[in-house]
């Protein structure tokens, strides 16, 4: 879980830490529960597209009590189509409400560039 002082949203870039993140890029974006059954299968691709090398990283990820996740789909820029990806996880069901409020705020800001000119995205619970 990052700390919530180093999440922020400016100039149409969301900020997680060390990364950025632009949200006119944004299509989608969604708070997940995430069951042992996600994990798994998670687990299970990574090691089918991976091969041995991801073998611990994915019995890691299996194992991990981090259930909540704030995700992210990135228009894609080319032939390889959109892109999920996940910005924050957490084992701690309290964040659920922050990661949501944060989910808001993000489409908030879709919403004023979609004002702008771009492309249309969609919040999902």
């Amino acid at each position: 879980m990052h700390k919530k002082e180093n999440i922020h949203i400016e100039n149409e870039i969301l900020r997680i830490g060390q990364d950025d993140y632009p949200i006119g890029k944004i299509t989608t974006i969604r708070v997940v529960n995430m069951k042992k059954k996600d994990h798994l299968k998670r687990a299970l691709t990574s090691i089918m597209v991976g091969g041995d090398g991801y073998f611990l990283i994915a019995w890691k990820d299996l194992w991990q009590n981090q259930n909540l996740q704030l995700e992210a789909t990135f228009r894609g820029s080319d032939e390889t189509g959109d892109n999920v990806v996940t910005l924050l996880r957490s084992d701690n069901p309290k964040d659920f409400s922050y990661y949501q409020a944060l989910a808001e705020d993000i489409f908030e800001q879709m919403a004023q560039i979609q004002k702008s000119g771009s492309k249309r995205g969609t919040l999902q619970a």
